[in-house]
């Protein structure tokens, strides 16, 4: 994770991927979290934008491509559910089938 999850911390900026990695990993101070959370009740696309980098998340885990502090975080707050094991199941079938982008396969 190249970016610093601060964006949150002013109204005014955009929230990145990164910063909504960190929210699910629990790995941001409690003010800039919270101003995260309360992004999610005014911006209808903020849901779409944390729904999808926890889906990143999942994949990233299953491709193991976390490093260890996010991969001891992401075993501890995101799979805490039968659900989120499930969708952990899915994410490790789908490894097979679809291939890691070029981006990703040209980081290793």
């Amino acid at each position: 994770m190249n970016e610093s999850p601060t964006a949150a911390a002013s109204d005014a900026s955009v929230p990145t991927p990164a910063d909504w990695r960190a929210l699910l990993l629990h790995r941001l101070p409690d003010d800039v979290a919270a101003a995260l959370e309360q992004r999610l009740l005014d911006d209808p696309e903020a849901l779409a934008a944390l729904n999808e980098a926890e889906a990143d998340l999942f994949d990233d885990y299953a491709r193991l491509r976390l490093t260890s502090v996010e991969h001891a975080a992401f075993e501890q707050h995101r799979l805490n559910t039968p659900e989120a094991r499930e969708r952990l199941r899915f994410a490790h079938a789908l490894k097979p089938v679809v291939p890691r982008p070029a981006a990703a396969r040209n980081q290793r």
